[in-house]
């Protein structure tokens, strides 16, 4: 294959893929697809594993909002 197109395709690649990822952290992928990831152990473990992280990951965001409101502003402004 031509190294060109290859290169030129990868960041269509990494889109789709981190694409993908985030709508099964957010929980909006088809429920068919839902449905055929979760049947295999593996990616459901994973995709339970992501969904803990980004639940944990918004209790502390929502707890710095209270404690330092900068700080918060600075976060949400550089890593939207």
């Amino acid at each position: 294959m031509n190294k060109k197109f290859v290169k030129e395709n990868k960041s269509l690649v990494k889109e789709f893929i981190s694409a993908l990822i985030s709508s099964i952290v957010t929980g909006k992928l088809s429920k068919n697809l839902e449905k055929t990831l979760m049947s295999k152990p593996e990616t459901k473990k994973d995709i339970q594993d992501l969904r803990k992280l980004r639940n944990s990951m918004k209790t502390r965001l929502d707890r710095m909002k209270k404690e330092d409101p900068k700080r918060y502003a600075i976060l949400t402004r550089n890593f939207k």
